[in-house]
């Protein structure tokens, strides 16, 4: 990724194959990486919350073990996505990212069941580690699918195959940490469960990420000579302004700004505050009876120098990633109002749906089969709450075939009934369904409750991609309030790391609220009830979305 050329997101030359080989077998082929990594993340955090217990974590801190990979998702992937749009690499855009995510979590599978073993910090920076690749790897991919797309047709099945290899995933995790390993002949050759499932999560994994790899189909962005952004449309105002802000940039180098005394320190940078009133000024030009260069350098000084970095974070860090998280800042500054609203919705039900797959073992081993983790090795709590854990993990197994077989049913409910009816539809069965598991503790009913609020995963793994893809394929009508020399701040592997900071910090918000909250009560049916709440506030943001 070279530091001097900037990339014309506009212009980028979209991903060839997928737009003309939209068959299903391939399609299949290509999302085997996402079964990968779902089949990763459900069966190995099905087992982390109990190992970490036992390894002698509360569950406060276990909490804030589990929060910390989606914290650095939360600020890196954005930066990343950034990165994906600009990234001239021959291999392309987004496959880069997908390998170094994919290596990350290959060498986290291998120390993670004998972490215990080194001692808690190796296991919980091991886990966070696991936690983020696993995380951060979806959103170059999802970028990859997006990239493809030209129409709506395209959208539905590219995210329909995504959300149902997903739930495919998924389902084999949960069924994985269901069985009883000590009773089986492959169980039997390692010291623990744990190291057997994650033996073969390894050989999964690394051959679904290899397959992927391979038959993803990539291009590089172009590098253009122009460091400016690609206007489309003949704006003369926009070229104005552009000009007028090269002219800018200039003065503020060599002078400084303000009414009443010098703007540049001894080091001739420009300080954090510059002193400029809203009274009139005597250089520039007036437009429509305002002072354009007046309001100009107010709004870049604002921007440039009250931002995210420091002048001391400039010096130290290199400018290329100076250049792109200024870029990054300006992205969500501008974010437009379609796609805060669909931000907003997804970050609510993903909290709910995250809540509730986190700690649903956890939950059906303390608050219905009476098990304690901290108890002693071999002793009846503990045994209880491993035959907790497993029967948890079958619900989520019955979630997770409900998941798939929603996720394949998604393109004809999109087609008949809509995108608002089927998104409505399956946030809120998952809050009917958690609503129920909070008040009875059969464990029968628990678990068709606990399939049904698979509906919801599948929505909130297909939909709101789908929905971005298709802003971004008419963004004259969704993104009116973004300006034409803004528009290349919203790339589509920027859009979707945006969209996926949502779900990070659901799964940040889910960890240290939830974990906190079940702290101060001493209950872990607290669980259920904050992910019955935000589901039910998710419905209600579910209908504010652009459809």
């Amino acid at each position: 990724m070279p530091a001097t050329d900037t990339v014309s997101i506009l212009t980028a030359t979209p991903s060839l194959g997928l737009g003309h080989d939209f068959r299903l077998s391939y399609l299949l082929s290509l999302n085997s990486i996402i079964c990968g990594l779902e089949l990763c993340t459900s069966a190995a955090f099905s087992y982390i919350p109990p190992m970490l217990l036992k390894a002698g974590f509360s569950e406060g801190s276990m909490s804030f073990v589990m929060g910390l990979g989606p914290v650095f998702a939360l600020i890196l992937v954005p930066l990343l996505g950034v990165y994906s749009d600009q990234c001239t690499s021959r291999y392309g855009r987004r496959r880069p990212f997908i390998f170094y995510f994919s290596v990350g979590t290959i060498v986290t599978l291998v120390i993670i069941p004998y972490g215990s073993a080194t001692g808690k910090i190796s296991l919980a920076l091991a886990v966070i580690v696991l936690d983020f690749c696993t995380q951060a790897c979806y959103t170059p991919f999802e970028a990859l699918l997006s990239d493809c797309c030209t129409n709506p047709q395209q959208h539905n099945r590219c995210f329909t195959v995504f959300s149902f290899m997903t739930s495919i995933g998924g389902c084999i995790g949960y069924w994985l940490t269901s069985i009883d390993w000590t009773q089986t002949r492959w169980g039997t050759q390692f010291s623990k469960p744990e190291k057997a499932v994650f033996s073969i999560l390894l050989v999964i994994f690394t051959s679904a990420a290899v397959t992927s790899l391979l038959l993803a189909r990539d291009t590089p962005a172009k590098p253009c000579s122009s460091t400016k952004p690609t206007i489309h449309k003949h704006d003369t105002r926009t070229k104005d302004m552009s000009d007028l802000t090269e002219k800018i940039d200039k003065y503020l180098q060599k002078s400084s700004i303000s009414k009443f005394g010098e703007s540049k320190s001894s080091n001739g940078d420009l300080s954090m505050k510059i002193l400029i009133s809203d009274g009139p000024v005597f250089y520039g030009n007036d437009i429509n009876g305002r002072n354009l260069l007046h309001n100009l350098v107010k709004t870049r000084t604002k921007i440039s120098n009250m931002g995210l970095l420091s002048r001391a974070a400039r010096k130290l860090l290199p400018d290329a990633v100076v250049r792109n998280i200024q870029e990054l800042q300006q992205s969500v500054i501008t974010m437009p109002a379609v796609l805060a609203r669909l931000w907003t919705a997804h970050f609510v039900t993903t909290t709910a749906i995250m809540g509730f797959k986190l700690f649903f073992t956890d939950f059906v081993g303390t608050a219905i089969f009476n098990g304690n983790p901290d108890a002693a090795e071999g002793s009846e709590s503990q045994n209880l709450y491993d035959a907790g854990v497993r029967m948890g993990s079958w619900g989520l197994l019955l979630h997770g075939i409900t998941a798939a077989i929603y996720s394949a049913c998604l393109e004809a409910l999109v087609s008949t009934v809509g995108t608002r009816r089927t998104y409505m539809f399956g946030i809120f069965t998952f809050a009917v369904a958690t609503s129920f598991i909070v008040f009875t503790r059969n464990m029968t009913m628990v678990l068709w409750l606990s399939a049904l609020t698979g509906c919801a995963y599948a929505t909130v793994t297909a939909l709101p991609y789908t929905l971005l893809t298709t802003y971004h394929e008419n963004l004259d009508r969704y993104y009116m309030d973004l300006s034409v020399d803004k528009q290349h701040l919203h790339g589509k592997g920027t859009d979707v790391a945006l969209l996926d900071s949502a779900y990070f910090l659901s799964e940040t918000v889910s960890a240290f609220l939830f974990g906190l909250l079940v702290h101060w009560t001493g209950t872990t049916a607290i669980y259920m009830v904050c992910s019955a709440i935000f589901a039910f506030m998710g419905c209600v943001y579910v209908l504010r979305i652009s459809y």
